[in-house]
């Protein structure tokens, strides 16, 4: 099954539906608990004039302090990094992390009896197949 859910205009009026989607999405794919949506700027917007906020203290809360918190079981973060006309939620370990130790090197520092020590590391990201179902995708216009 893809990760992908349909594409659709999203609106200040459709926003919650469509994360909601995103969580169902998870849910097929036996995603874990602790899980993540990521939105532009724009999105939390909407997030924050959707109707689900209406008199509600939560909601007012949104609206007055900016900070969004979690809807349909997510914590919601914002970033100008997502690609263009998309958003995602995923679970925390979605991504796996390898980081590889290339070398060292130690001097003699000649100003005082200590040692510098010099360690090069590489760093990479990359989700694997058994954790695609973990990340779920919507394209919006």
């Amino acid at each position: 099954a893809s990760n992908q859910v349909a594409t659709s205009v999203v609106t200040k009026a459709t926003i919650y539906a469509d994360i909601e989607e995103l969580a169902v999405k998870l849910d097929e794919g036996n995603a874990g608990d602790d899980r993540m949506c990521v939105l532009t700027p724009r999105l939390s917007s909407y997030l924050r004039q959707a109707d689900i906020n209406n008199n509600t203290e939560a909601g007012d809360q949104r609206r007055v302090t900016g900070k969004i918190g979690e809807y349909a079981g997510m914590t919601i973060l914002k970033s100008n990094n997502l690609p263009t006309g998309k958003f995602f939620a995923m679970t925390r370990n979605a991504v796996n992390i390898a980081i590889a130790f290339l070398g060292l090197k130690s001097m003699e520092d000649i100003k005082s009896f200590s040692y510098r020590v010099l360690s090069e590391y590489t760093y990479g990201s990359k989700v694997f197949s058994t954790n695609a179902k973990s990340i779920a995708v919507k394209t919006y216009t």
